[in-house]
């Protein structure tokens, strides 16, 4: 999984919205939309609730952010010390 859609997952988690996501990662709500549909499809599993105003993360959903949170910070750090 690339590291691109774990910070559009991040983002969106944070935001409560794709389009607010979307607008922060400086790309549409369709693209941000279609990359939390993968991801979900890659996992089988249902990662953001969309069924109230705010996108809330499912139970599936925050164990994927807890650990895209620590890979997307070990690839900053790799990055940085390059």
């Amino acid at each position: 999984m690339e590291t691109q859609y774990l910070s559009t997952l991040i983002m969106a988690a944070e935001q409560g919205s794709f389009s607010r996501a979307a607008e922060k990662l400086h790309l549409t709500q369709s693209a941000v939309s279609q990359r939390i549909k993968n991801m979900e499809a890659c996992c089988g599993l249902q990662l953001l609730d969309r069924s109230g105003p705010v996108l809330k993360p499912t139970s599936a959903g925050q164990h994927v952010l807890e650990v895209a949170r620590q890979m997307v910070e070990l690839e900053h750090t790799m990055l940085s010390g390059l």
